[in-house]
């Protein structure tokens, strides 16, 4: 007489699938592994290896990278559509010749994803779009701004509470004569 087993049908059909699959490794022979003493092959499907764990791998990926890409595409697209996280602030204090004691005072603007130098509005440098990073507790920012007649002004800051302090190089070239190069700082409080 024969005892019933509930686990027998759950055997009996996994076996066969273990059959199936073994056959196709006769198709894709590459695709045999050695799973605790027992061959055994991946599934196969449409002639492609679903391999669990590099599927796992590609999700993951893919993830990260839309992810990454999403946030990359965030920052530029908060200073292309006329917001940036500086917006709203204005920073006056003295500027000087890189080396120098300060020689006149400036007054740095940032408004809807723009910067501008008030005291280089004189010479013909107009605002331009900035881009600015968050750095734990400060925030980095650059910006270039172009003159029609003199040239242009590379800016490079941090802004960390309450004070800006930034870099800026004016460079102009000129076809009759050395080309201006000159080296500034600013530091400057919120106002």
């Amino acid at each position: 007489m024969r005892t019933s087993n509930p686990d027998r049908g759950h055997l009996e059909i996994g076996r066969s699938i273990l059959e199936r699959h073994t056959s196709l490794a006769n198709v894709y022979p590459d695709d045999r592994l050695k799973y605790k003493g027992r061959r055994t092959t991946n599934i196969a499907c449409g002639g492609k290896n679903m391999n669990r764990r590099h599927n796992l791998l590609n999700v993951i990926t893919s993830t990260l990278l839309l992810l990454f890409m999403s946030a990359f595409g965030t920052t530029l697209s908060m200073a292309q559509d006329g917001k940036g996280i500086l917006d709203n602030k204005v920073f006056v204090g003295p500027t000087g010749e890189k080396g120098e004691d300060a020689g006149e005072q400036d007054e740095i603007r940032f408004e809807d994803g723009r910067f501008r130098s008030v005291d280089c509005e004189k010479w013909g440098f107009e605002e331009a779009p900035y881009t600015a990073k968050v750095e734990g507790d400060a925030i980095r920012f650059h910006a270039v701004t172009l003159s029609p007649k003199h040239g242009k002004i590379e800016w490079d800051g941090i802004v960390q509470g309450d004070t800006a302090e930034a870099t800026y190089v004016w460079t102009k070239k000129r076809w009759y004569w050395k080309d201006a190069h000159q080296e500034k700082w600013f530091k400057g409080t919120l106002n």
